[in-house]
């Protein structure tokens, strides 16, 4: 019987339509985006970290939690690839997403056997179980076939192969072959054996039931079938030993805080795409020193015990690199009882005098010398309520010179210098040092008190803002990314402008922050122990090396800090506890120092003396006045002065001859009170003051200070001071010429300030004008 030409053509039309559809269908589903699907390309691998000379520090799991390694496709071994189909889907080439025939044979072969005894997944199948995990049964089933279809269709079998490969989980918290190859034999997956590759495959089946460590039988007799399937061929020998060369995987662990803080910059602060694809990591750590490192702070943690100390961080840097040679977050990573994991260079704490260089030197490049004279007395600051700062051993020395009020580490000098620069200043200047935590708390805006750390700042904060004084100057991040290796490559040198995001490339760019004169006078007067002495007695903290030293403590013993400083190294020590107590005696504030110094003695630190850069010059000066010496001068000593003002240094004023041509030092009148009070005063200067005008004292004529921002407004002013011998009369002041105020005796008064320039006027118990002095508050 013929077939009519219109029957014809309907059938080739409804086969037109129907492919069309097939071809529609299959069109849509490839264009419409998949998050599944696309986003298996941004899993993270795990990553192996090494110190500087390629000792592995940790083989760290991915951002899942699980032990992934990723491999492309053409690194992938043509052997693994053909173990693989041969022992999950022979004909995986030729389905598309599911194997009709063997899903056949599976039925049967459970309905003859009433229970499952056979499974039907091919390699696709089972990638969509990872990607979309379902239930078991058959809706489960066929949902799996129905995702197979949808990445065959979107993806080649080259891909479906490498994700597979990738991302097959293999019991112990490890996913993906080449991962497994480390997890499970210690080596790359270019090393196993056909025996070492067939009981890898065999593990994804069931990796409880061919688990190799528990189930050696099993697992040899499911890889004896699976060659004898493939080949034909089994040395039962090899194949034995590949079973026993299965190995427990080794939880290596070394530098756990230091691990952590990478993993963190990895995953917050680097490229997406370098984040995802980074296999392993050459850190800038050195292991030999980070294991003496840690030896050293546990024994000295565990020797001032007694002293309620439980916890030191350290960190070491190279100087001129600014990277990480060493980093300590704790005493102890896994002591539970002292909160070890808890990182304490991340920790703000209160920072004592660890701030005063930063202080010193910020004076330093607006004017200051290291031979101009600090106040060292009472100073009566801040609002009606006087703050008095205090110096550590409670005395007072008077005329103190700017280099030893800094290596003496005098809280007076320090408060005076910062009421004289400004808080907001210091503030910017401490910022540009990345001191980025002083500001976070909003509700605590540093005041004066910041000259003696009465805010917080974290150790890794200090070690990078010290080492600036190692490096002509310069601020530099610290790092710990020595190289790097993605899946695309090898090993690059680790370069913040094509690894880290934009947005925080800036804070990797090196600043200049000190010219080289400011650099080099706060190290010398850091590392000068004959400048200490006032402060902490006849102490040598290093004879054959040139190092600085600072340390800090913060209000009863809370927080106890040391720098210890070369040209080539910045060493920085935390000493105290993560539960807030304080440690009890002097003895134990000595510990970060004595880690610190420790530490130091194991450096490669060069013992030649450092020179001053071209534009300074040395002269001798009056060890008192900071001037050149007079004649009269007793005790001279040797500083360093800028060229261009070294011509412009006056003769000492201190030193006199009185009219029995006997010497006798005259004490410029803000010094008068103390020195009387020391029993310092001499007769000639004695019978001057009896004689003289009042004198104000404080503030000095050409004086600038700074608006609080920290402080309320009732607060923002000074005390005035005058000096008067007039049996204790009233005297007289004006300021801005709004009229007299009486002033009585010990003649000090606070006045409340605003910003504005000064005109203070005082006038003695007649009302006759005595002495006059401008200043302004900015």
């Amino acid at each position: 019987m013929k077939i009519s030409k219109i029957f014809k053509n309907k059938i080739a039309f409804t086969i037109l339509i129907i492919l069309f559809s097939i071809f529609l269908i299959n069109f849509i589903v490839y264009i419409i985006p998949d998050e599944k699907i696309d986003g298996i390309e941004y899993y993270s691998n795990s990553v192996k970290y090494y110190d500087r000379n390629g000792v592995l520090l940790r083989y760290a799991p991915s951002e899942t939690g699980e032990w992934k390694l990723f491999l492309p496709y053409d690194k992938i071994p043509k052997k693994l690839i053909s173990s693989i189909i041969q022992a999950e889907d022979k004909r995986f080439y030729w389905h598309f997403g599911f194997d009709l025939i063997s899903i056949a044979r599976s039925l049967a072969q459970n309905i003859k056997e009433k229970k499952i005894v056979s499974g039907s997944s091919t390699l696709t199948m089972q990638l969509a179980r990872i990607l979309y995990p379902h239930k078991a049964g058959i809706p489960g089933k066929i949902y799996e076939i129905l995702r197979a279809t949808q990445i065959e269709i979107k993806k080649s079998k080259k891909w479906i192969l490498e994700k597979y490969i990738n991302n097959v989980p293999f019991g112990y918290n490890s996913a993906g072959f080449p991962a497994a190859s480390y997890c499970y034999y210690d080596k790359s997956i270019n090393e196993l054996s056909e025996e070492e590759i067939a009981v890898l495959c065999i593990i994804p089946r069931a990796p409880t039931k061919y688990n190799p460590f528990k189930n050696r039988e099993v697992v040899f007799n499911a890889v004896k079938r699976l060659l004898l399937n493939s080949d034909g061929k089994i040395d039962e020998r090899k194949l034995y030993a590949a079973i026993d060369g299965v190995k427990e995987r080794t939880t290596k662990f070394d530098s756990p805080h230091f691990i952590n803080l990478l993993q963190n910059e990895l995953k917050t602060k680097f490229n997406r795409d370098v984040y995802k694809k980074t296999v392993e990591i050459k850190t800038t750590i050195d292991n030999r020193l980070q294991k003496s490192a840690e030896n050293i702070v546990e024994s000295l943690v565990d020797k001032y015990k007694n002293n309620r100390l439980t916890n030191a961080s350290v960190i070491v840097l190279d100087n001129k690199s600014g990277e990480i040679l060493a980093y300590i977050g704790s005493k102890d990573f896994f002591q539970e009882d002292i909160s070890g994991q808890i990182d304490g260079t991340k920790i703000k704490n209160q920072p004592g005098s660890t701030l005063k260089p930063f202080l010193y030197a910020l004076a330093l490049e607006n004017g200051f010398t290291p031979a101009t004279i600090l106040p060292d007395f009472e100073l009566n600051l801040g609002g009606e309520e006087n703050y008095k700062p205090k110096n550590y051993n409670l005395r007072t020395n008077g005329p103190v010179r700017f280099r030893v009020a800094l290596a003496s580490s005098l809280n007076i000098p320090a408060v005076y210098l910062l009421n004289r620069l400004g808080v907001k200043n210091f503030i910017n200047h401490l910022l540009s040092l990345n001191f980025l935590s002083i500001i976070e708390n909003k509700e605590d805006y540093p005041g004066i008190g910041l000259a003696l750390g009465n805010s917080e700042v974290k150790l890794t904060e200090l070690a990078d803002a010290y080492s600036v004084f190692g490096r002509d100057g310069v601020f530099k991040k610290s790092t710990g990314f020595k190289e790097i290796k993605t899946i695309d490559s090898g090993f690059t040198k680790f370069d913040p402008e094509s690894h880290i995001q934009k947005k925080f490339v800036k804070e990797y760019r090196p600043k200049t922050i000190y010219d080289s004169k400011t650099v080099f006078i706060i190290f010398d007067i850091l590392s000068d122990n004959k400048s200490r002495s006032l402060g902490f007695g006849a102490s040598q903290f290093f004879i054959d090396k040139k190092v600085a030293v600072k340390t800090g403590t913060s209000s009863q013993f809370g927080n106890i800090w040391a720098i210890c400083l070369s040209k080539e190294f910045t060493v920085a020590v935390w000493g105290g506890n993560f539960n807030g107590n304080t440690v009890r005696g002097v003895p134990g504030a000595s510990l970060p120092l004595e880690i610190a110094s420790k530490i130091i003695d194991i450096l490669p630190i060069q013992k030649n003396e450092i020179s001053p850069p071209p534009e300074l010059t040395a002269i001798r000066i009056c060890s008192l006045s900071g001037m050149r010496p007079n004649g009269l001068c007793a005790s001279l000593t040797t500083e360093y002065f800028d060229k261009t003002i070294s011509g412009n240094i006056p003769i000492c004023t201190y030193h006199k001859v009185g009219k029995n041509n006997d010497a006798y030092v005259s004490f410029p009148v803000e010094f008068v009170h103390w020195a009387k009070s020391r029993g310092l005063l001499s007769a000639y200067q004695e019978n001057e003051m009896e004689n003289s005008a009042p004198k104000i004292l404080f503030p000095t004529d050409g004086s600038v200070f700074f608006y609080d921002p920290g402080e309320s407004a009732s607060k923002q002013g000074l005390t005035i001071t005058v000096s008067c011998k007039n049996g204790g009369k009233p005297l007289y002041y004006s300021l801005n010429n709004e009229g007299l105020i009486k002033l009585d005796y010990p003649y000090k008064k606070f006045i409340q300030l605003s910003k504005n320039e000064y005109r203070l006027r005082i006038y003695d118990n007649d009302k006759n004008l005595a002495e006059t002095v401008n200043f302004s508050v900015k």
